[in-house]
């Protein structure tokens, strides 16, 4: 049976996981053995609802008893109130054990993300371990209209601002929440756990239409819980992206990409009219910078003295003048061939076919 189901009275257990670094989803599979499916699942939770999800073909009957109080706790991971009521959903009973809240929410309908969603956490009453979530979805009011359960839920919720306390709710009237529940419709779906060990075959029933928060209430719970969110997952069915495969494959993207183009040359065609595309190396200009500066100074000598030498030679010995300027000129000529070789050393080519 996954952890934080049954009713712990007076006991906090804080999480080993959290939302960000190390400690976040994207490491969750290395946190414990326990976790594999967080990186392996091809079914997992939360995901993007779109018209391919079906709705629940009948209403579920919920029975939860009004309370004066329940415990109230901070797991480091959420805030949880622990609860009891029953649900039958397909013939089949669960009996309620916790609800707790993510900020923002983790279920999107058709991409669009809600403040705060509620998971109600059901385990079926005939010991088989299956488990059905209510996924309650909230959105923010312009009038400053609430659900009053949430209000007295976080009634005392400045108690509960370190991981590990716990405290109690006001008094708690779920009949507003069982009567959306029971008359909203529900987008019905298999998935799994949203937080480790991440296990599937979870039934998730979400309501389609939010219900009201105000901004008071709202900023009370995101003070506390900060950001509680696992990032929406694959489309049911394929492959998860934090498989450790994937994950090997992009470890090394340099090799990988040698190793592409590897076998792109083998399988390339011969083509000796392929257009050649000159790129220059910018790290290789920066190394022989100095180096051609120093060419151009010397050529730009050597130019000079050309000129002066031209200039001494007599107006009797013309042609002779010629021939030795011509020289000069071949031997700037060469010069150039030079440096011109130099700097071609400083170019990859490309053949691109």
């Amino acid at each position: 049976m996954p952890r934080r189901l049954t009713k712990r009275a007076g006991e906090v257990e804080v999480s080993n996981f959290g939302y960000t670094g190390m400690l976040g989803p994207l490491n969750w599979q290395n946190i414990e053995a326990a976790n594999t499916m967080c990186n392996t699942g091809s079914n997992q939770s939360p995901i993007n609802v779109d018209d391919t999800v079906s709705m629940a073909t009948e209403a579920p009957a919920i029975d939860i008893a009004n309370v004066e109080a329940a415990e109230f706790e901070n797991l480091g991971s959420t805030l949880e109130t622990i609860v009891n009521g029953t649900t039958t959903v397909g013939g089949v009973e669960f009996s309620l054990a916790q609800y707790h809240l993510h900020t923002p929410s983790e279920h999107r309908i058709n991409e669009e993300y809600f403040p705060l969603e509620m998971h109600m956490v059901h385990e079926a009453a005939d010991g088989s371990g299956a488990i059905v979530v209510l996924a309650v979805l909230f959105q923010l009011t312009e009038d400053g209209s609430t659900t009053e359960l949430l209000s007295n839920t976080i009634q005392h919720i400045d108690e509960v601002n370190t991981p590990g306390t716990l405290t109690e709710t006001g008094a708690l009237n779920f009949e507003p929440l069982v009567s959306h529940l029971t008359t909203t419709p529900l987008l019905n779906y298999t998935g799994s756990l949203t937080t480790p060990p991440c296990t599937e075959g979870i039934t998730f029933l979400i309501t389609q239409h939010p219900m009201p928060i105000n901004v008071a209430t709202y900023n009370s719970i995101k003070s506390v819980i900060k950001f509680n969110s696992r990032f929406t997952q694959n489309s049911l069915g394929e492959a998860n992206l934090l498989d450790q495969t994937v994950l090997n494959n992009q470890a090394a993207p340099e090799e990988a990409v040698a190793a592409e183009e590897a076998v792109a040359a083998e399988e390339a065609p011969a083509n000796d009219h392929a257009p050649v595309k000159f790129r220059y190396s910018p790290r290789a200009i920066a190394e022989n910078a100095p180096v051609r500066r120093q060419e151009e100074e010397d050529d730009a000598e050597d130019d000079e003295a050309a000129d002066d030498e031209a200039d001494d030679s007599s107006d009797d010995d013309d042609d002779e003048g010629e021939g030795e300027e011509g020289e000069d000129s071949d031997s700037d000529s060469d010069s150039d061939d030079e440096n011109e070789v130099s700097r071609i050393n400083v170019i990859v080519v490309e053949t691109k076919v």
